[in-house]
C-alpha cells in the first residue's frame, strides 16, 4: 500500500547513514527491538538527551526541571513513535530500521494521564536536534491555531531554511471540523502529516470466556490515562445494570474486582468510567453501538482521574459476550505475550479525528497522509512492550522513515525536494460516499507511496496549489477562477515521456448549514457536511472545474514543459455555507519504450468565497458571546448586572476561524471609547474548538489600560458602559478599523 516493503526488498534501502531524531517523551532504549542500548558502538541510538526530567508540572508556580542522564521514557508515546521508524522486528518492523537515531526528551512523566511540557522546552529539543546535525526531525506533537507565526512554527521554518527536514503531526482535532491543523506543522517548508486507518489491527490476545462460548475480541488501544487493558489472570465480568446498560447513571451494584461491560452512547466515556470505577470496577469494556468498527479511546478519557483500564470492542463481540455473562460466570484474560491480528473494515480511510486544514491563511496543510490508525509498535518494557495506538503522532514517524529512505538514496536531497517527491507521488484517497477524491484539506496529496517516490523520474513544481483571495479573479457572471503555470521536468536523461494532465475533483467540506449556522451533524456527531453527498448527478457549477491548456505534451529526455491551468471555483455552492473545495491534477506519464504508465498528482484547495469578508466571531446559534460571574454562573442579562472589582463579569466568546488580532474596548453611554480592557488583547489565536474545549474568557471590571505602552492601568468612574470586541478578519490590515468585525454588548453598570 505504501511501498515500504518494495523499497527494502527491491532497492535494499533501510535508512542507513541518515540521522533521524525524535522530539518526544523519551524512548525505552532497552527494548530489544529498538537495539537494547544507548550510545554504545553499533547502537542505533547515538544522539539525544533528556531536557526535562520526571518532575516537571507546567501548572506549578515553580516547575522542576531535573534532566536525567538518558531520555528514558516513563509514558510510552516516544517509544511507540520510535518503533515506527526504527523497529527491528520480529514484532515491529520500522520504516527505516537502519537509521541512526536520536531522542530529545521534552515531555515529563504524565500527571492524570496528561504529558507535561512547555513550548520553550519543545523548542530547546528542536534546536538541540538541529545543532547535533540531525537530518530529519520528527515532531509527533503540536497545537495552536495553524499560524506560521507561532514560535514553534517559526523555529521549524528556520530549521528547514537552514537545511533540516522537519516532519510534524497536524493534530487530532478533526472532530472540531475545518482549520484544526496545528503548529509546528503549519511552518513554511514543514511536512505536515495526516493519519489513515491501518488495514490490520494487532493487539495482545484478549480472551472472553462465557457459558455461551469463548471469544477472542478485537480491543481498542488504551485511553489517554495510559493504563493498558491487560489482565494476566482471569478477571470476572459483569454488565452494568443501572437505569440503563450505558453506564451513564450511578448504580448501587458492587463491581469490586470485576471488569464491567457498558454500551456506548448517551454520555461521555469519562462518565461511564467514573461510574464503573466508583463501584469498585477494575476495568471497563465499551460495546460499540455501530456495526463492525471500534474507535480509539485515546482522546476521550483524559485528565479525569480514571485509573482503571478502558477499551472498546465491536457490537458483535460485545453482544455475544454480554449474552454469555447473563448465562453465568464469565471472565476475561489478556495474554501479553501472545498477539492477534484482525482486519480493519475502515482500513485505508482517514482517521476520524485527524485534523483538517487549511492553515490560518488558506495554505494547504496537511501535505500528505500515512498509516496512523491502530498502529502496532514498541512500548516501554514495564508497560507491556507493545501497544496499538492511533493518531497523527503515529503517521508522522512513518513519513519520517520514508524521508530517511529518500535521503539514503540521494544524500543531497533538500527538504523541498523530499517534500516535492513525496507529495507528487502520493495516491489520492477515494470518498466512498460519492466516488470523488477525499479533500486535500483532510488528506493532503493522499497516501504516501515511498517506492513511487524512490523511482520517480519527474519534478513537478509547484507540488501543491493553495488558492486564496490574491489568486482568483471574478468574472461578470460572478464566477471566480484562478490561473496557474505548472512546470514539468523530465528527470530521465535517456527517455522522452508523453504527459497527459487530467482533473479529479474532491468532496467540498463545510461546517455550516445554508443559513450560516453550525451544521447539526457537526454538533451531534462531529461530522462535517460534504458536497456532493452521494453519487447522484449534480450540477457542474457545484464542483470545481479545471481547464488545461495543452493537456497532452511530449517532453524530451532531461527537458521541461509548462502546463497552464485555470481552476474555476464552485460558484453554485452557497457562500453563506463557507465551503472549502479542492481536487487533484493528475499527471499520467508514459516513457518511451515502456508499457506501464506512471501517476503523479498536484492537489489544490481553497475557500469558496471572499475569505477577507467573512464574520469571524462565533455566531449566536452557539450561545456566544455571553457573560458569567466569577464562579462561572451564567449572567442571563448583563444589563441588570453590576460589575465591581470583587464581582467581575467574565466575558466569553468564540472564533470561527483563526484570527491574527483581537482587542476589547470599554465604551461609555455616549459611545466614547474610554480605554482598552487589560486582558482583552489576543495575537494569532486559534479557531475555537467549541465542541471539545472552552471559549476565550476575558475578565471585565472597572480597570482599563491608561498608557500607550500598556504599562499603566486606571480606574473608570462608576456608570453605564458597554464593551466592544474587535476581531480582525482574515488576510486584513490591522490598522484599518473597517477590516474588523465588531461585537458590542448591551450596557451594564460599573460600580465601586
Amino acid at each position: 500500500m505504501t511501498g515500504v516493503a518494495q523499497a527494502m526488498q527491491k532497492l535494499g534501502l533501510d535508512g542507513a547513514g541518515v540521522k533521524v531524531c525524535i522530539v518526544d517523551s523519551g524512548v525505552d532504549y532497552n527494548h530489544p527491538e529498538l537495539g537494547g542500548c544507548w550510545k554504545t558502538e553499533g547502537c542505533p541510538w547515538q544522539l539525544g538527551k533528556d531536557l526535562i526530567g520526571d518532575k516537571y508540572n507546567y501548572e506549578s508556580d515553580n516547575p522542576i526541571i531535573e534532566p536525567n542522564e538518558t531520555p528514558m521514557d516513563c509514558f510510552g508515546h516516544g517509544t511507540h513513535v520510535s518503533g515506527i521508524i526504527a523497529g527491528r522486528g520480529p514484532q515491529v518492523q520500522g520504516v527505516a530500521p537502519g537509521a541512526t537515531m536520536g531522542m530529545y526528551r521534552i515531555f515529563s512523566c504524565a500527571i492524570n494521564g496528561t504529558l507535561n511540557t512547555d513550548d520553550s522546552i519543545i523548542m530547546q529539543g528542536m534546536e538541540e536536534a538541529h545543532k547535533d546535525g540531525c537530518d530529519i526531525i520528527n515532531l509527533s506533537l503540536g497545537g495552536g491555531g495553524g499560524w506560521v507565526e507561532d514560535p514553534t512554527a517559526v523555529l521549524a521554518t528556520n530549521i528547514v531554511e537552514d537545511g533540516g527536514i522537519v516532519i510534524a503531526a497536524v493534530g487530532n482535532d478533526g472532530d472540531n471540523g475545518i482549520q484544526t491543523a496545528g503548529t509546528p506543522a503549519a511552518g513554511k517548508g514543514v511536512i505536515g502529516v495526516a493519519a489513515v486507518e491501518n488495514w490490520n489491527i494487532t493487539a495482545a490476545t484478549t480472551l472472553f470466556s462465557t457459558p455461551a462460548g469463548d471469544r477472542i475480541a478485537r480491543t481498542s488501544g488504551p485511553a489517554e490515562n495510559n493504563v493498558p487493558f491487560a489482565f494476566e489472570n482471569a478477571a470476572p465480568l459483569a454488565v452494568f445494570d443501572g437505569e440503563s446498560n450505558t453506564g451513564c447513571n450511578a448504580t448501587e451494584t458492587d463491581f469490586t474486582g470485576k471488569v464491567v461491560l457498558v454500551m456506548r452512547g448517551d454520555c461521555d466515556f469519562v462518565d461511564k468510567a467514573n461510574n464503573v470505577q466508583n463501584q469498585g470496577g477494575i476495568g471497563m469494556v465499551i460495546i460499540n453501538n455501530v456495526p463492525e468498527g471500534i474507535i480509539s479511546l485515546g482522546l476521550a478519557i483524559d485528565k479525569a482521574n480514571i485509573t482503571i483500564p478502558c477499551t472498546m470492542i465491536t457490537d458483535a463481540d460485545g453482544l455475544f459476550i454480554a449474552d454469555g455473562i447473563s448465562q453465568g460466570d464469565s471472565t476475561v484474560v489478556t495474554k501479553a505475550t501472545t498477539f492477534s491480528t484482525f482486519a480493519d473494515p475502515n482500513g485505508g480511510k482517514m482517521v476520524q479525528y485527524s485534523s483538517y486544514g487549511p492553515d490560518a491563511e488558506l495554505n494547504l496543510v496537511p501535505q500528505i497522509s500515512a498509516p496512523g490508525g491502530n498502529i502496532w509498535s514498541t512500548y516501554p518494557l514495564d508497560k507491556g512492550s507493545y501497544m496499538s495506538l492511533t493518531g497523527t503522532s503515529m503517521a508522522t514517524p512513518y513519513i519520517s522513515g520514508c524521508a530517511a529512505l529518500l535521503k539514503q538514496q540521494s544524500a543531497n536531497f533538500t527538504s523541498a525536494q523530499i517534500k516535492n517527491i513525496l507529495t507528487t507521488t502520493a495516491v489520492p484517497l477515494t470518498d466512498s460516499a460519492n466516488n470523488l477524491k477525499v479533500s486535500p484539506h483532510s488528506s493532503g496529496s493522499g497516501l504516501v507511496n515511498v517506492y513511487n517516490a524512490l523511482t520517480c523520474r519527474a519534478v513537478i513544481d509547484p507540488p501543491l496549489i493553495s488558492i486564496n483571495n490574491t489568486d482568483w479573479a471574478q468574472s461578470a457572471d460572478n464566477a471566480r477562477s484562478a490561473a496557474y503555470s505548472i512546470s514539468f521536468t523530465n528527470a530521465d536523461q535517456q527517455k522522452g515521456v508523453d504527459v497527459v494532465v487530467t482533473h479529479n475533483p474532491a468532496s467540498s467540506l463545510t461546517m455550516y448549514d445554508k443559513n450560516g449556522t453550525y451544521a447539526e451533524s457537526l454538533l451531534t456527531n462531529f461530522a462535517m457536511l460534504k458536497w456532493p453527498p452521494d453519487t447522484n448527478e449534480v450540477s457542474p457549477g457545484t464542483i470545481p472545474q479545471v481547464t488545461i491548456a495543452q493537456g497532452t505534451q511530449h517532453v524530451a529526455a532531461g527537458e521541461s514543459a509548462t502546463f497552464n491551468i485555470t481552476i474555476t471555483l464552485p460558484s453554485e455552492l452557497e457562500e453563506a455555507q463557507r465551503w472549502y473545495f479542492g481536487g487533484f491534477l493528475n499527471f499520467t506519464l508514459l516513457f518511451e519504450n515502456e508499457d506501464t504508465t506512471v501517476q503523479h498528482v498536484v492537489p489544490y484547495g481553497g475557500f469558496n468565497g471572499d475569505y477577507t469578508a467573512i464574520d469571524v466571531i462565533s455566531p449566536e446559534s452557539l450561545g456566544l458571546p455571553l457573560f458569567a460571574d466569577a464562579e462561572g454562573n451564567l449572567i442571563k442579562d448583563i444589563s441588570t448586572y453590576s460589575v465591581t472589582p470583587e464581582n467581575p463579569a467574565m466575558f466569553m466568546f468564540g472564533l470561527d476561524v483563526p484570527v491574527s488580532y483581537t482587542y476589547i474596548t470599554l465604551v461609555d453611554s455616549n459611545e466614547k471609547t474610554v480605554g482598552y480592557v487589560p486582558e482583552g488583547f489576543g495575537l494569532y489565536l486559534q479557531r475555537s474548538f467549541l465542541l471539545t474545549s472552552s471559549p476565550y474568557i476575558v475578565p471585565i471590571n472597572n480597570t482599563i489600560v491608561a498608557s500607550d505602552d500598556f504599562s499603566k492601568l486606571a480606574i473608570v468612574p462608576d456608570g453605564k458602559y458597554s464593551i466592544k470586541l474587535y476581531a480582525l478578519r482574515p488576510l486584513s490590515d490591522p490598522n484599518n478599523e473597517d477590516d474588523y468585525q465588531v461585537w458590542k454588548s448591551p450596557p451594564f453598570e460599573i460600580g465601586s
